[in-house]
């Protein structure tokens, strides 16, 4: 890997990943890099991060190259390349916080805090962007993401159905989705995928219930209770609803069941939201709409959580 030392590798990959994705930024600023060398990103697919990937290869010229490679892997990739005695398959990473924590607490983040104080007021870097870690910037944030009810307006509209705000609502729609909407094969499509998405969905709907993390005062799990065993129980009955190969949807799937038409309902992220309207790839353009996510309980708050990506 050829780097030129006029600027330290670390202030190049902080550039080129300032230069497209900070608020102070509208036209990327490819000419605020100076150096030479070539730098490696990795990046989760999905349509924010597939366009900055385009935005950040084309500060490419002689002697800088930008490679992203944008890929559904991104999370394995990404704690592999991290954990690496050697040297790294990546110089960064585009991550959300649920991968950042692992990262963090096993000491394979650099601190950048002295990068966000050399260029914080040009790239108009807010203090409600750094991610922190004991004092030092360890990543800044340029997103959110949430999950959100998508749902088949047309058939909504069909069947006289209301919009759930509670999953008790969502359970009663797709029973009736499946009595009278032969077309749609599965009335909720959502992520349960086995592993870091179905414990995500638990974790929504468990604290949706009341439920806490950790026993009081201790670093125990708290999962046994009673709002775990509701959790559990409602995931049971979404599943009857839902793809025989739950276990296997993951965001891409079930953007993909959305998209051919298979599936009426279920919470995905937002960042998936513009995909159902690509004429290039969904046979629903124009038909799905979107709703906060519903209640574990009457009377509850969206059983979901707002995450960051950096």
């Amino acid at each position: 890997m050829h780097i030129d030392l006029k600027l330290p590798r670390r202030t190049l990959v902080a550039l080129a990943a300032a230069a497209l994705v900070l608020p102070g930024v509208a036209i990327a600023k490819c000419g605020d890099i100076k150096g030479k060398g070539d730098i490696t990103v990795v990046a989760p697919a999905f349509p924010s991060t597939q366009h900055l990937a385009k935005e950040m290869e084309s500060c490419s010229r002689d002697g800088f190259k930008v490679t992203v490679k944008v890929t559904p892997d991104a999370r394995v990739e990404t704690e592999r390349a991290f954990a690496s005695d050697g040297k790294s398959a990546f110089d960064a990473a585009i991550i959300s916080g649920g991968v950042y924590s692992g990262l963090v607490s096993k000491g394979q983040v650099q601190p950048i805090t002295d990068l966000v104080d050399k260029y914080k007021a040009r790239y108009k870097i807010e203090d409600g962007m750094l991610v922190k870690s004991n004092g030092q910037v360890m990543a800044v944030a340029f997103q959110q993401n949430a999950q959100n009810l998508f749902y088949r307006k047309d058939i909504f509209d069909k069947l006289g159905l209301k919009v759930p705000t509670t999953y008790d609502e969502m359970l009663q729609a797709a029973a009736v989705i499946k009595a009278k909407e032969p077309g749609i094969e599965f009335p909720i499509a959502q992520t349960f995928a086995k592993g870091w998405d179905i414990s995500a969905e638990f974790i929504n709907i468990y604290v949706g219930f009341g439920g806490q993390l950790f026993k009081p005062g201790s670093a125990q799990p708290a999962f046994n209770s009673e709002a775990g065993v509701k959790t559990i129980e409602l995931m049971k009955s979404m599943s009857r609803f839902m793809t025989p190969n739950f276990l296997a949807s993951n965001s891409d799937d079930v953007m993909n069941q959305f998209q051919q038409g298979k599936a009426a309902m279920g919470v995905l992220w937002a960042s998936r939201a513009a995909r159902m309207d690509d004429p290039a790839a969904s046979k629903i353009v124009g038909k799905m709409e979107f709703a906060a996510a519903p209640a574990a309980m009457p009377g509850g708050k969206s059983a979901t959580h707002l995450w960051w990506d950096g």
